[in-house]
């Protein structure tokens, strides 16, 4: 036990390698230990036995990739990353496996360890459970007073205890801390240092990863003949509410599945429709089928400790599946984007998937669960793509939003405060406007991630740019970037420094 514990510690203490492209991991060895103290390393991004695919990929390929609209090249890698993100850890904690990107650090954890000078190594020797779960950040954006404000803009927000973390790999965890990209008082600094300028951030190394995991969390009071809850289903047809000023969230889907937590059924892919008064099993899966966990005292405790009134308390037995999750790397000067969301029928995914996502699906290796998961890629912003500064906002649109997250936002999320519109010139010259959470991009709108700060009576104020639908985005664009400190598209990094000064200002 002591030479396993000492194996796990010299894991998180050794350094990441400073050359351009490090060489990536293995999976750490096949053994499982309990970690009942709390105690565990971030699991390295496995290699290409578990993936399939070379990664880092060369930028070279990737833009390849791109200039010729290789939608199947892009998809074999988007299902790569996924296999390695959800592989088995071979950690165990609270008698519970942790897949790869669970045993990862959260921002949460590398703000309050950034703010208090701890070195990347003392934070991940730190207890920590396997994430940070809180409300959803981006229904808040701009707008942290509450749902009720929430609501006013426009944003359809569905069921109440839908669930985040955001979290950084070996590689982006270790960069953040040693840059202090998280730290409150050098980032206030470093975006004083060029007022009315375009100022960045420096790149995150090429190997880094962050992600956005969202989970549905249910408890016993949920389940119908103590046995079954009901989950919303994304239904696709978000063409017809492309004008929804109110966004086309869950509680509009009028689809719904049934999750038997006794693992007993056999869904055959279908969803059962509003008025459907029954349940039958054609419609009800198994949580195997789900990619979750049960919460633990522990870990309900850190849950219920926020006091938010904008999530409801969870207790040890209730179960969190994972509905959706945003994935990004940096492989590309403007990082690869992936998203990944449940589907009932993943060998038929609804929009914005596609027939040829689902079939390399199946060429995958992924575990049964994982496989149960539609993706949408956006490794451009439009097609054909345009250059990283000086483009056209022109061509075919690139569509890649997560249901379970963006299709909640109302046309007033996007752009209020924005010098340019959400809209695109098509190839036909006409113009479509996509101030819409069903017609965003996740690379348009990460293009605007900055931070800014303003003081008033002694009091910081940590903003940012607005959120854009679909659209063209140069990254050195005055008009947009003057006076924001750009932060290499990582909106995580902003909504960590506004969590700082909120803790400071409830202190």
């Amino acid at each position: 036990m002591l030479l396993g514990t000492l194996v796990l510690l010299q894991a998180c203490k050794e350094k990441v390698p400073a050359q351009e492209e490090p060489e990536v991991e293995e999976p750490i060895e096949d053994v499982e230990k309990p970690k009942d103290d709390f105690v565990f390393d971030p699991a390295p991004f496995p290699g290409k036995n578990v993936t399939g695919i070379d990664f880092p990929t060369e930028r070279t390929t990737i833009e390849k990739w791109v200039a010729e609209n290789d939608q199947k090249s892009m998809l074999e890698h988007a299902w790569g990353i996924w296999a390695g993100l959800t592989a088995n850890s071979k950690v165990r904690l609270n008698n519970q496996k942790l897949l790869v990107f669970e045993t990862w650090l959260d921002v949460q954890q590398l703000g309050e360890g950034a703010n208090s000078g701890k070195t990347y190594e003392e934070i991940c020797a730190e207890p920590r459970n396997r994430n940070w779960l809180g409300k959803l950040e981006q229904l808040f954006h701009g707008n942290p007073e509450g749902e009720g404000e929430v609501e006013a803009l426009g944003i359809e927000t569905g069921n109440a205890n839908r669930l985040e973390s955001v979290k950084y790999d070996p590689y982006a965890s270790e960069h953040a801390i040693k840059n202090s990209y998280l730290n409150l008082e050098y980032m206030e600094k470093l975006a004083a240092s060029a007022p009315g300028d375009t100022l960045s951030i420096k790149d995150f190394p090429k190997p880094s990863i962050t992600i956005k995991p969202t989970y549905y969390v249910f408890s016993s009071d949920d389940l119908e003949d103590n046995r079954y809850f009901k989950m919303h289903a994304w239904p696709g047809d978000y063409e017809e509410r492309a004008m929804d000023e109110k966004g086309f969230g869950p509680t509009k889907w009028k689809r719904f599945v049934w999750v038997d937590t006794e693992n007993k059924s056999k869904g055959t892919g279908k969803v059962s429709k509003e008025g459907d008064s029954t349940r039958t099993e054609d419609c009800t899966y198994n949580l195997k089928d789900f990619i979750h966990f049960t919460f633990s005292e522990e870990h309900a405790s850190l849950v219920n400790e926020k006091d938010d009134d904008n999530i409801e308390d969870v207790s040890a037995g209730d179960w969190a599946i994972l509905v959706g999750m945003h994935v990004t790397t940096k492989e590309l000067k403007r990082w690869t984007w992936q998203t990944y969301w449940w589907e009932a029928n993943p060998d038929k995914p609804l929009s914005p998937s596609t027939p040829l996502a689902a079939e390399l699906r199946k060429k995958a290796k992924l575990s049964k669960e994982a496989s149960h998961y539609a993706v949408a890629v956006a490794y451009s912003m439009l097609n054909p793509a345009q250059p990283i500064r000086g483009g056209e906002n022109a061509g075919d649109t690139v569509i890649a939003f997560n249901p379970y997250l963006e299709a909640a936002f109302g046309c007033s999320v996007f752009g209020n405060n924005a010098p340019i519109a959400s809209e695109v010139k098509l190839p036909d010259n006409s113009t479509v406007t996509t101030c819409r959470g069903i017609r965003t991009n996740c690379m348009s709108c990460h293009s605007m991630a900055t931070v800014n700060f303003t003081t008033s009576d002694g009091k910081t104020t940590v903003g940012g740019q607005q959120y854009i639908g679909n659209r063209y985005i140069s990254i050195s664009d005055p008009a947009i970037f003057n006076d924001y400190l750009q932060i290499d598209f990582l909106w995580s990094i902003n909504l960590t420094l506004g969590n700082v000064v909120s803790a400071e200002k409830t202190e």
